[in-house]
């Protein structure tokens, strides 16, 4: 099954069932170039060189373009790519990773290991907690135009696709699926 959240991030899953296993996937497919700048890569640059490090897990995963984890002139040759039209999608990323927003980096500044999804296994009652963090893939600088409109921080998405598996029992509802912050 599938959903697609409302203006403000919000969805509602209406037809799961208590005692079902589920997994909420989710996916935003976008421009690849969206948000991204010679801006980030001058930022990926002086970090890879030691003259401004990121500290930030959520935009170091963002500089990680090869998803290799770490920060390198891969990296940075992989985004200039972008940039200049040679190539069109990432190697070996996605345009979005979201991460579960209770998730905890056990290193923030070694952000490489961490979750995609989250899993009821079973749902036992109704949920209004299941957020996620939207890392836009090489927007260093937090620049991405969510929607038309205006300018968001990479952690609020405004349309994003949710997937998720079922099994049977009676209905209730998963609902207040949003990005945060």
């Amino acid at each position: 099954m599938k959903t697609i959240t409302n203006e403000n991030g919000v969805y509602q899953l209406k037809s799961v069932l208590p005692g079902q296993n589920i997994t909420l996937v989710p996916n935003k497919i976008d421009d690849p170039l969206n948000g991204i700048s010679t801006i980030d890569l001058l930022l990926i640059e002086r970090h890879i060189k030691g003259l401004s490090t990121i500290t930030d897990p959520y935009q170091l995963i963002a500089a990680d373009i090869n998803r290799s984890g770490s920060v390198t002139i891969t990296d940075l040759i992989e985004l200039r790519k972008m940039i200049l039209g040679t190539i069109i999608n990432f190697s070996n990323n996605k345009d979005w990773i979201f991460i579960p927003e209770s998730f905890k980096f056990n290193d923030p500044l070694s952000p490489w290991t961490y979750p995609e999804t989250i899993s009821y296994n079973p749902v036992t009652n109704s949920r209004s907690d299941v957020n996620f963090i939207g890392v836009k893939v090489g927007d260093v600088n937090n620049s991405a135009t969510i929607n038309a409109q205006q300018l968001e921080s990479r952690h609020f998405i405004r349309s994003l696709e949710l997937v998720h598996a079922i099994s049977t029992h009676p209905p209730f509802d998963l609902h207040s699926f949003y990005l945060p912050k």
